[in-house]
């Protein structure tokens, strides 16, 4: 099944390949059974291939551990997630979401300047009265 998919994508799969897979596989999965996941306050924007056998399981986990999480389901495998046109379509959404970021964090920036300098004004305002 992993090697069929595999090939399906472009991947080697040559002994050599597939022993890298397996290295990277392996260490993944040590890295993953020593890891406790703590909660995230953040945002967070999750990328889900709903053609996981596991997705909704997936995408429950990390509702738990990270409330303000987005979903985007994607009709796609863990490896076709990464090819176009889907790609395409993940780093169009992570663009956006990035400069959405990037201006609520400037406009905040300006919020704080603009609060924090109304009481001199108003201190001015009152002296020259």
């Amino acid at each position: 099944w992993l090697t069929e998919r595999m090939e399906r994508h472009g991947v080697p799969t040559n002994a050599v390949a597939m022993k890298a897979v397996y290295g990277v596989f392996s260490a993944g999965s040590m890295a993953l059974d020593k890891h406790t996941p703590r909660a995230f306050g953040g945002r967070l924007l999750l990328f889900a291939a709903t053609q996981r056998p596991d997705a909704r399981c997936m995408q429950e986990d990390w509702r738990a551990t990270v409330p303000e999480i987005e979903i985007i389901e994607m009709d796609a495998d863990h490896y076709s997630i990464m090819q176009p046109p889907l790609i395409d379509e993940i780093a169009s959404t992570i663009t956006r979401a990035m400069a959405a970021a990037e201006a609520e964090r400037a406009q905040s920036e300006t919020g704080a300047r603009t609060a924090s300098s109304r009481p001199v004004a108003q201190l001015r305002a009152s002296q020259q009265a």
